[in-house]
C-alpha cells in the first residue's frame, strides 16, 4: 500500500476538524429546549452510531452554553456528506428522517461512467445514461443519480448492504424548468413507508451537485438552505436557485 502525502493527510484532517464544528455548531443552534432552557453547547453533545452505522446524536447531560441546556433526548436528525471541497450538513426534527450526499462534478471517475453505473445502478437507469450522446452530460447524470440514490440510502439509515443501489431506481426527468415532478423514485421494496418522501437535486455551486431526501414530513416538506463556514456565520441561499429538480411519492 502507498500511503497518502502529507499534503493529502493535512486536507483529511483539515476535514475532520471542518466537519465536527459544522455539525456540533450547527446542532446545538437548532436544538430547542423547554421554556427558559438554555441551548446545549456544542461540545456537550454525545453521539452514537445507529444499526447500520449512521451516526446519530445520543442523549447528552452535558452543560449548555449558559449552564443549564441539556439534550436528555436527541431532538434532532442528522445526515452528513463531504467532498474534498464541501460539506454538505441535513439537519430534520425527530422521526423525519433525512439523507443528504454531495459529489464534485466536471471529472470523470477512474473506473469511467458506464463501468460504475452496471456494476452499482438499475437497469433503467443505465439504459437512460446510454441514451445520453454527451460524454459530458452523461458523466454529470451519473453523478446527479449518484448523489441521490445515496441520499435515499442514508435516509433510510440502511447503509448500501440494507438498500443496495441496484435495487430501486431513479429517474431524472428532462426539461427546462424544475417541476415537482422531475425526479421519481421506484422502489418496489417500500422501504421508504407510508408517509411518502421528498427528493430534491441541487446545484449548490458550479463545481458540485447535491441531492437531499426527507423521509416521513409528506411530500412538501419545509426546507431551507445556507451556505455556512464553521465558526464564522450561515447565509441563507433561495432554495429555488439551486434546485435543478424535485420530486415526491
Amino acid at each position: 500500500s502507498v500511503a497518502p502525502s502529507a499534503n493529502v493527510a493535512a486536507d483529511e484532517r483539515h476535514r475532520r476538524v471542518l466537519a465536527r464544528a459544522l455539525v456540533r455548531h450547527t446542532l446545538a443552534a437548532y436544538h430547542c429546549g423547554g421554556a427558559g432552557e438554555a441551548p446545549p453547547s456544542p461540545r456537550s453533545l454525545a453521539f452514537a452510531t445507529g444499526e447500520r452505522g449512521k451516526p446519530q446524536l445520543a442523549p447528552s447531560g452535558g452543560e449548555g452554553a449558559r449552564g443549564s441546556g441539556k439534550l436528555p433526548q436527541p431532538q434532532l436528525e442528522f445526515s452528513l456528506a463531504h467532498t474534498r471541497s464541501l460539506l454538505a450538513l441535513a439537519v430534520a426534527p425527530r422521526g423525519v428522517r433525512v439523507g443528504v450526499d454531495v459529489e464534485r462534478v466536471g471529472r470523470e471517475p477512474r473506473r469511467g461512467v458506464m463501468r460504475l453505473a452496471r456494476r452499482w445502478f438499475a437497469q433503467a437507469e443505465v439504459d437512460a445514461l446510454e441514451a445520453l450522446g454527451d460524454e459530458a452530460e452523461r458523466a454529470r447524470r451519473f453523478m446527479e443519480l449518484w448523489t441521490l440514490k445515496e441520499a435515499y440510502v442514508k435516509a433510510l439509515g440502511a447503509g448500501i448492504a440494507g438498500a443496495p443501489l441496484n435495487t430501486f431506481e431513479v429517474a431524472v426527468g428532462d426539461g427546462a424548468q424544475a417541476t415537482a415532478t422531475r425526479i421519481a423514485l421506484r422502489d418496489e421494496q417500500a422501504r421508504c413507508g407510508g408517509d411518502g418522501g421528498a427528493l430534491r437535486l441541487l446545484a449548490p455551486d458550479e463545481s458540485h451537485v447535491a441531492s437531499l431526501c426527507v423521509l416521513g414530513a409528506g411530500t412538501a416538506p419545509a426546507v431551507s438552505a445556507y451556505a455556512a463556514v464553521p465558526l464564522e456565520g450561515r447565509e441563507r441561499l433561495e432554495l429555488d436557485c439551486i434546485t435543478v429538480a424535485a420530486g415526491h411519492w
